[in-house]
């Protein structure tokens, strides 16, 4: 990540901004690593994978193909908020030089004050 990060900052004259997934599990890793290579901010998070429980008569919400099968998509939504909100803290706490651009489960302008 921060060679990466370090390669597009010295090739950019633009503030670079590292989107983090929430699939790994130690943000703050990547948000340090994004800051060592030059980075001005990260964004946390984004959909997580998921699969959609399925209609009561056993077929599959969101099915795919002829045979509508089982598929697993990106989760989104309030659901991702305690998630969202648990990787910003992680890395305000431990990487405090870095703006973060909270994302994930924000619907209502009380949901995006949660994460101030």
């Amino acid at each position: 990540m921060q060679e990466i990060t370090s390669w597009i900052v010295n090739n950019t004259k633009l503030p670079v901004i590292v989107k983090i997934t929430p699939n790994y599990g130690e943000a703050e890793l990547l948000a340090y690593a994004a800051l060592k290579g030059g980075a001005k901010a990260v964004t946390l998070t984004n959909t997580m994978p998921g699969l959609a429980d399925p209609l009561p008569s056993g077929e599959p919400l969101l099915g795919v193909g002829a045979a509508n099968q089982y598929a697993a998509g990106g989760t989104t939504g309030s659901i991702l908020r305690p998630f969202a909100l648990k990787k910003c803290s992680d890395v305000a706490k431990l990487v405090t030089q870095l703006d973060i651009f909270a994302s994930g489960g924000i619907i209502s302008g009380d949901h995006s004050m949660a994460f101030l």
